[in-house]
């Protein structure tokens, strides 16, 4: 009776490309470059280039936007006027693939695979910034972008590192408490540096608005829109009651 020849997988058609020698996988279980091209990050994965990004870009919002003693009128004009080129241009690129791909090879380490086929968080951000200049005032706009620059981050960390209890709609709830804290401190830590104490009971508030804003199931609107505008138009309904009561 012959012998049966055992049949492996040939690794010359079989093996991911960049796998530690010896490794051998089914082809068609090599996981795929999404889209074809540029970053394959996504939002499992913590990346700490976003986030400086988030924070920093929050951060110099509220800054400018309070440090300068700026008006409503020139901060519109002044977010007008970078918001307006850079969302035509995010237009552009969802139009032009080889404008896409060069974008994406440029700022794929600040860029997710998604935002290859949707605009990019800097244009939502921006849309967010635009509203809440024009809709509350300025100390709540200021918080609404100190929310944004350090919620979205924490969620995302502390909810890749920590989270295990998930919410029904997959979300995890230790991403959204560290949302949270994350907000609340730096806002608290925004009013002192202005001499906001009278906005501290406030900063609890928004903080809580912001942290269930980013954990919203929306899949169309990126949280970098409902996260300022949410936590604002909290904040803006809640300041006759709230402004002005001790921190305790």
């Amino acid at each position: 009776m012959q012998a049966t020849k055992t049949q492996f997988p040939s690794r010359s058609t079989t093996k991911l490309s960049g796998a530690p020698v010896g490794d051998v996988v089914r082809a068609n279980e090599a996981p795929a470059r999404p889209f074809g091209f540029g970053s394959t990050k996504t939002r499992k994965d913590i990346d700490w280039g976003r986030k400086i990004f988030h924070v920093t870009g929050g951060s110099l919002i509220a800054f400018l936007y309070l440090g300068f003693d700026l008006s409503k009128t020139t901060g519109l004009w002044i977010l007008g006027s970078i918001a307006v080129p850079f969302i035509l241009f995010d237009f552009l690129r969802l139009t032009r693939p080889g404008l896409n791909q060069l974008v994406h090879r440029i700022f794929g380490k600040i860029m997710r695979s998604e935002e290859k086929q949707s605009l990019s968080t800097a244009s939502w951000l921006f849309v967010a910034a635009f509203i809440s200049v024009a809709l509350f005032s300025r100390e709540v706009a200021a918080l609404g972008a100190i929310f944004v620059g350090f919620a979205d981050p924490a969620a995302s960390y502390f909810g890749i590192r920590f989270g295990k209890a998930k919410l029904p709609w997959g979300k995890s709830l230790e991403g959204t408490l560290g949302s949270f804290a994350a907000a609340a401190i730096a806002g608290v830590g925004f009013c002192l540096i202005f001499g906001l104490t009278h906005l501290l009971a406030l900063v609890f508030i928004g903080a809580l608005a912001a942290a269930i804003a980013e954990a919203l199931p929306l899949k169309k609107i990126d949280d970098n829109f409902t996260i300022p505008v949410l936590a604002g138009l909290v904040m803006h309904l809640s300041y006759s009651s709230l402004v002005g009561l001790p921190l305790v």
